[in-house]
């Protein structure tokens, strides 16, 4: 859990999330298939600059599509048209989803950290589809097992008005932040902060947000 506050999706001013209130983002550490456990309220935030609350919402991140039950059918929703989205996992806390153009294709990204830099994440699948193998004593076709799909997290923050690929690196982080790479090195190691893996890595830049103007 990351303290954080209630989110508005600005969509006129470059950077596309400002924070007001007081809402948690919450970063969910696994990689099902749903972004929340179970179906959730939230709110879905149109381009048009409206919104629409509901009351059974998910994300499904392998699909990279917003999932919303209507009158007891699950209809799925893609990034056009949309800006974001919320699902609130509890009365405090909950994710928050903005659609952004990653290699010229929409996508909802799963925000991490805000402030100076945005940091964000989405989920690619390596989709194998099942061979079809030749039985020649029944003369028909039956499907070979399909392989496991091959699940990538992709990072990716929002700079000069785009979205671009990040990986992890002590020398980017110093130069996006302006620090010296000294000082850079001390501030994460005083605040006992790794970035070998994504929660560090968050962690590092709610940091460097919060310090760095």
């Amino acid at each position: 859990m990351a303290q954080a506050q209630e989110v508005i999706l600005n969509l006129d001013e470059p950077q596309p999330v400002e924070l007001k209130g007081g809402f948690g983002l919450f970063f969910p550490e696994h990689t099902n298939e749903y972004l929340v456990t179970q179906w959730s309220k939230g709110k879905l935030f149109y381009t048009n600059g409206t919104s629409k609350t509901y009351d059974s919402l998910n994300f499904n991140r392998h699909q990279n599509m917003m999932e919303v039950v209507v009158n007891n059918k699950v209809l799925t929703l893609m990034p056009l048209g949309l800006a974001g989205g919320l699902i609130y996992n509890s009365g405090n806390d909950g994710s928050v989803l903005i659609v952004g153009k990653v290699n010229a294709k929409a996508r909802f990204l799963l925000v991490n950290s805000v402030g100076k830099y945005l940091l964000a994440s989405y989920l690619t699948t390596d989709r194998i589809e099942g061979v079809r193998g030749y039985k020649t004593d029944e003369m028909r076709f039956v499907p070979k097992e399909e392989p496991e799909k091959i699940i990538k997290e992709k990072l990716v923050i929002f700079r000069d008005g785009n979205w671009e690929g990040f990986k992890m690196s002590k020398s980017l982080l110093s130069k996006l932040f302006n620090i010296d790479k000294k000082e850079f090195q001390g501030i994460s190691t005083n605040a006992g902060i790794s970035m070998s893996d994504k929660i560090g890595l968050i962690k590092l830049f709610q940091l460097l947000n919060s310090v760095c103007p």
